[in-house]
């Protein structure tokens, strides 16, 4: 049997926040055409932002 590496393992933290459902359904549109994943589109979206890399070590410490 695999073991799968939860969130923490994988140097990730799981986020659980309540959005609207059209900007669901905008982002999961989104997704499709982009051909990539909704995490990925809000990722990425944070990053801009708040000029962060999730790479960077310097950014991420709190």
């Amino acid at each position: 049997m695999t073991e799968q590496k939860t969130a923490d393992q994988s140097g990730s933290k799981r986020l659980s926040v309540d959005i609207p459902s059209a900007l669901h359904k905008h982002l999961k549109r989104l997704s499709i055409e982009q051909e990539t994943t909704v995490r990925e589109l809000v990722v990425q979206a944070l990053e801009q932002q708040y000029r962060l890399r999730s790479n960077d070590q310097e950014s991420t410490r709190i």
